[in-house]
């Protein structure tokens, strides 16, 4: 399956679902250039569910 990017503004709230995660993870989009953007999340993340957002895992 290929990445899926949706262009979005600061300010606009949603939701990232990766298939290691129990439940989508919700954020606030805080800077967007070019096909990147900055996610600040508004749910608390174990360091476990951290790591597996960052590719750690």
């Amino acid at each position: 399956m290929k990445p899926f990017f949706a262009a979005g503004e600061e300010g606009w709230s949603g939701s990232i679902t990766l298939p290691d995660l129990p439940t989508p993870v919700f954020g606030v989009v805080c800077w967007t250039q070019d096909k990147k953007l900055g996610f600040r999340f508004s749910s608390p993340l174990t360091l476990d569910m951290l790591a597996r957002v960052l590719g750690c895992c």
